[in-house]
């Protein structure tokens, strides 16, 4: 069995004392998100547009407006589009459970924890309870990002509120996956976190196969099929993200930066970094520093 680390994200979604957080596409470009996974559980409210997700085994073509929850540990990846408008509300679990093991604790809390039962995948204006849910989450998506503990209390009230409405609507449920959906998850799993481990220096096809325990041929579209690229384009993809994020965070230099993420041609980087975001790496760090430092 395959260790259950192998694709983690390295991301920590809110603060330790604040295990909550919010995200948002405002549509500005095209921009995939490659497959990753997390231990918070995702809750995605689809806005405006037609939005292509790929959760565990499963495709989705979802029009807005809609609400998509990921739940903990689920890879996910989805491809957003010029003109979309997307947000998420990202969370531990654990910031709800209680240290006092009530009925809550013992009938949702702990379950989902445990994974007996599940989020609902998909939630849309056709459900009864969606009014109710779109309320509940602009309210704690206008108070998430304020670290102050009344803010952090709302925040928690208005997610009981929904955890009390899914469960007293029935919308949780219970999925058991298959041997072999299991396999292929923990498999891509332990693919994903070699290359974050290893993006920044070559990485060979072969290590790759090893890695899942096939050889190179299948394993390449056993790859493709999984995540809809080539390891070839899943892997420039990471290298150029963690460059843009480098790029903001860092005064390194561009060429240092290319080294860490893996380029050997500075050249290459700078052509495939521009392809990649629409602007030179230079550029790129000029822009977003300036649009951070007025923030």
């Amino acid at each position: 069995m395959f260790d259950k680390e192998k694709l983690k994200e390295d991301t920590m979604h809110g603060s330790v004392s604040f295990p909550i957080a919010k995200y948002e596409w405002t549509g500005d470009s095209d921009y995939d998100v490659n497959p990753h996974w997390h231990q918070e559980t995702e809750l995605l409210y689809l806005e405006k547009g037609i939005f292509t997700l790929k959760i565990n085994l499963e495709s989705y073509e979802i029009t807005a407006p809609a609400f998509v929850i990921i739940n903990s540990g689920e890879i996910h990846s989805i491809a957003l589009r010029h003109g979309q408008k997307e947000s998420a509300i990202v969370f531990s679990l654990n910031m709800l459970s209680f240290e006092y093991f009530d009925a809550l604790q013992y009938k949702l809390i702990h379950p989902l924890l445990t994974k007996e039962i599940y989020f609902p995948r998909l939630i849309t204006p056709n459900d009864s309870i969606w009014k109710r849910l779109q309320s509940l989450y602009e309210n704690i998506f206008h108070t998430v990002g304020q670290e102050e503990i009344p803010a952090y209390l709302k925040s928690k009230i208005y997610l009981y509120e929904l955890l009390g409405c899914l469960y007293e609507n029935d919308y949780f449920h219970r999925h058991e996956l298959t041997k072999n959906d299991t396999y292929k998850i923990e498999s891509m799993k332990s693919i994903f976190l070699f290359i974050h481990h290893n993006y920044q220096r070559r990485i060979t096809l072969s290590e790759l196969a090893s890695t899942a325990g096939m050889n190179e041929q299948y394993f390449c579209r056993y790859f493709k099929k999984m995540t809809g690229k080539t390891v070839t384009q899943y892997l420039n993809d990471l290298r150029i993200d963690k460059a843009a994020a480098a790029l903001i965070e860092t005064d390194k230099k561009v060429i240092d930066i290319a080294i860490l993420c893996g380029y050997d041609n500075i050249g290459y980087f700078i052509k495939r970094f521009t392809q990649a975001k629409g602007l030179s790496p230079s550029k790129y760090r000029t822009v977003n520093q300036s649009d951070r430092s007025i923030i």
